[in-house]
């Protein structure tokens, strides 16, 4: 597509991290609701930096934010029980990520699945709620994103950004 550089989906998951009673582990005691989702494989566009690890790529693998993995006490290759839509699934961590230069994004705690497991979770195979889009320095973002938009139908939002730290920003204000 003219004026993209680079483009990825982002699956949206009900899912959380569960303490050792069965309880959500949130990265705040305010914000409850975590963040759950595909891990987006590009440096670029993927607002998540690995602290530790390595991303999710096997269906049992998840990335959590580094706040949820330390108030959990884990870290790469420890099991934990994960919520997902059908019950409560062991998975192994593969990576605790930071977002940007926070340990959450606004305190909210994440769950990142390998991209097809996300979307078969969701229910949905084939279903992405953002695109995530780079641009080529000088393309007009609000072309760029009308032209997706018509081409993906309703896939979900777009999210246009011109690098790492613009998307970081617009996640934090958009939350």
């Amino acid at each position: 597509l003219p004026g993209v550089v680079e483009a990825a989906g982002f699956t949206e998951v009900p899912a959380a991290l569960l303490g050792e009673r069965g309880e959500p582990v949130a990265a705040s005691r305010h914000l409850p609701r975590p963040l759950a989702g595909s891990w987006i494989g590009s440096d670029l566009l993927n607002p998540f930096e690995l602290a530790e690890g390595t991303p999710p790529v096997a269906p049992d693998e998840v990335v959590l934010d580094k706040r949820s993995a330390e108030r959990a006490g884990v870290g790469p290759d420890d099991r934990v029980p994960v919520r997902v839509p059908d019950g409560a699934v062991e998975m192994t961590v593969s990576g605790v990520a930071t977002f940007g230069s926070a340990e959450s994004p606004g305190g909210i705690g994440v769950v990142l699945f390998a991209p097809g497991r996300a979307q078969e979770l969701s229910g949905a195979p084939g279903r992405v709620d953002q695109i995530h889009v780079a641009l080529e320095a000088g393309a007009r973002a609000g072309g760029v994103r009308s032209r997706i938009e018509r081409l993906a139908e309703g896939a979900g939002s777009v999210v246009v950004v011109r690098g790492r730290e613009d998307l970081v920003e617009d996640r934090l204000l958009g939350l």
